[in-house]
């Protein structure tokens, strides 16, 4: 059982050009990395096929060969996952709403023998624009992991609370955002991860109505009882 493994963290840049930079150093550092377990991760900011992007969309399929090239020289796979397919979103309606699979992880053949069982979860983004992924499947480290995870998720939720603290009636419309989402995440993958970001976003829920209540009852004391 290997008792070291190697972590890369990337973000490939929106241009094609510098991108071509990456993909290179990417091909040039796993000719270095040939015998150990190797997961690279991150916003690649690219797809690999069309059925990775859902909406109108550019031409990008000189980016999309060149990705693919860069994984296959690269001696890299694609780790299993569940969740959204789509993991970045423009934050628009309509016909301009814009879905696609940017951010992923990849792992050589050495990281699949010690972890044969690795995968990762896709969560649905909440405040940012990206989804968090969520590694699962190994033997060590996993529950950490998963706790530092949804510790970041939770840091969102909070984040946003305070951001809107003056604004109580939107409080009340994102907390409860927040409280649905993660329902959703718990019906869908039954982990005590996700039971936990439920009873979490539960309590800000609460005490962001609680709020509310409180200062729709002393605007309605006022307008009885005018200075």
């Amino acid at each position: 059982m290997h008792t070291r493994c190697l972590i890369s963290v990337l973000y490939g840049d929106y241009d094609l050009i510098p991108r071509r930079n990456l993909w290179g150093a990417l091909c040039n550092l796993s000719a270095v990395i040939s015998d150990e377990p190797w997961l690279v991760l991150g916003d690649f900011n690219a797809v690999m096929d069309d059925s990775e992007v859902h909406g109108r969309a550019e031409d990008t399929s000189v980016s999309m060969t060149e990705f693919r090239t860069c994984i296959r020289d690269s001696g890299l796979v694609q780790l299993p996952f569940t969740g959204c397919p789509f993991t970045w979103h423009n934050c628009s309606e309509g016909p301009r709403s814009l879905w696609k699979r940017l951010d992923r992880m990849l792992v050589n053949t050495i990281w699949m023998d010690a972890w044969p069982s690795s995968s990762y979860i896709s969560v649905l983004p909440s405040t940012s624009d990206h989804s968090p992924l969520i590694l699962t499947g190994m033997d060590r480290g996993t529950a950490m992991y998963e706790t530092v995870c949804k510790l970041k998720l939770l840091k969102a939720v909070f984040r946003q609370q305070k951001k809107l603290k003056g604004n109580l009636t939107e409080n009340v419309k994102q907390a409860k955002n927040f409280l649905d989402k993660a329902q959703a995440l718990f019906t869908t993958y039954k982990e005590d991860i996700f039971l936990d970001l439920v009873k979490s976003c539960r309590r800000v829920y609460s005490v962001a109505v609680k709020l509310e209540i409180s200062m729709l009852q002393q605007r309605a004391k006022m307008e009885r009882h005018p200075p």
